[in-house]
């Protein structure tokens, strides 16, 4: 559901929805962390770290990342 809701932010073009788009990364990047799929992990939340910069979710992201294998 979180992939599709990315999907759809993406070709909303009425404002910036970076951050919005980054949060649903971090989100489906943590539940890929709970599946133990370490690759698909990484590559949301590298994409949610992009969109969250200067944000608080940025320096969880990055805890994360180090927890991947």
């Amino acid at each position: 559901a979180n992939k599709r809701m990315i999907d759809a932010l993406k070709t909303d073009k009425d404002e910036d929805k970076t951050q919005q788009i980054g949060l649903y990364q971090y989100l489906v990047g943590v539940q890929y962390m709970y599946l133990k799929k370490y690759n698909d992990a990484k590559e949301y939340l590298n994409k949610a770290r992009i969109n969250l910069k200067g944000t608080p979710y940025h320096r969880k992201i990055n805890a994360l990342l180090n927890n991947c294998k």
